[in-house]
Order: structure tokens, then C-alpha cells, then sequence
């Protein structure tokens, strides 16, 4: 549960939540926007998504990333 305060993990829109989620804070101040984020309550997921990250609930940024380390190893 420290690891992951949201409990996303378990959830197949959680995977995407997490990962939009994660890409956003590494180029922000992580307790800043962990505590804006922490303050928009109780709203619907893809509505949060907009107000936490800017953007909706989207698989494309997890697809790039894989693309992008498959041209690593590849």
C-alpha cells in the first residue's frame, strides 16, 4: 500500500491510470502535484485524468513507451 496509495495496480484501467500518472509527475515537482492532484476529490476516472495529467484516459502514451523500448533492445 505505500507503494502504491491509489491501489491502481490491481485494475486493468489502473495500469493506464498509473502509468499516464507516473509520465506526468517525472517532469514535475512529485509533492506539489501530488497534493493538487490529491485535491480534486471524487470524480468520475477520466474526468480526473483531465484534471490531474491534462489528459483523457489514453492507451497510446503506454503503446509509445513499449515502442520505444522494444527499439532499445531491438
Amino acid at each position: 500500500m505505500i507503494s502504491y496509495p491509489l491501489y491502481l495496480s490491481a485494475y486493468a484501467y489502473g495500469n493506464i491510470i498509473e502509468f499516464q500518472l507516473e509520465d506526468h509527475l517525472s517532469s514535475r515537482n512529485f509533492a506539489h502535484e501530488t497534493d493538487r492532484i490529491y485535491q480534486l476529490g471524487r470524480l468520475t476516472p477520466n474526468h480526473w485524468m483531465q484534471q490531474a495529467v491534462g489528459s483523457n484516459m489514453d492507451i497510446q502514451p503506454m503503446l509509445q513507451a513499449g515502442r520505444e523500448a522494444l527499439k532499445t533492445v531491438l
